[in-house]
């Protein structure tokens, strides 16, 4: 599989939408694609797992719910945050995330990568079948540093993202299980900037702070 760098004149500005992808139950489409910063606009169904853990070291990984639900996970102590339509969070680089759709509904949003990442460049890859080398690291949990240590030769079994090499599953297991060994439990305010349209009936800002088991149906990328 082919695969192309993030860096350089990777993104250009667009005048319409760019379809990336298109099912019964995920539709992803670019709106801007711009070296200073990428939206995008995705539709997915109730309940589907969006991304897994991940972090950004050089940008950052904005979300503006148009409709439905997005639950969130932040920090390496996977506070929850539920963002309803009219609500919006931003997380800051160097912070893991993870996110999935609640299972009340079907959800649209935003995603707005700024600056640019080589998300642009990534959505692309997605769509043309290309690896695309780009601003995404993987997130340790102690499970993923034992599977990575007992068998890197196992390609199949390290969960990936974008075009992740084992050497970087292999490094990022080493920091991960230097971070879980000093973890630190840290406000979610500290993390990610959170925003809504309504009171909540727990927490502030206008989003729900609970923290539960994520029951969501596992996305297929």
């Amino acid at each position: 599989m082919a695969t192309s760098p993030h860096r350089g004149s990777s993104t250009t500005a667009e005048t319409a939408t760019e379809q990336i992808l298109q099912s019964a139950a995920r539709k992803i489409e670019i709106l801007i694609a711009r070296d200073e910063i990428t939206v995008t606009r995705a539709e997915y169904a109730a309940g589907l797992r969006v991304a897994e853990p991940h972090l950004h070291h050089d940008h950052v990984d904005a979300f503006y719910v148009l409709e439905g639900t997005l639950i969130f996970q932040i920090g390496h102590d996977a506070a929850e945050v539920t963002i309803p339509a009219g609500g919006s969070v931003a997380v800051a680089p160097h912070v893991p995330h993870a996110f999935c759709v609640g299972d009340e509904g079907p959800a649209r949003w935003l995603t707005i990568h700024a600056p640019d990442g080589g998300f642009a460049a990534f959505m692309r890859g997605v769509r043309d079948g290309v690896a695309v080398d780009w601003d995404v690291h993987p997130v340790m949990t102690p499970a993923r540093i034992e599977l990575v240590h007992a068998d890197v030769g196992r390609t199949s079994d390290v969960p990936s993202q974008s075009a992740v090499s084992r050497e970087s599953w292999r490094g990022a297991a080493d920091s991960g299980r230097r971070r879980l060994s000093a973890a630190r439990r840290v406000p979610v305010d500290a993390l990610a900037s959170v925003r809504g349209n309504q009171p909540p009936p727990e927490g502030r800002h206008g989003v729900v702070l609970r923290r539960r088991r994520l029951d969501c149906a596992r996305g297929v990328g």
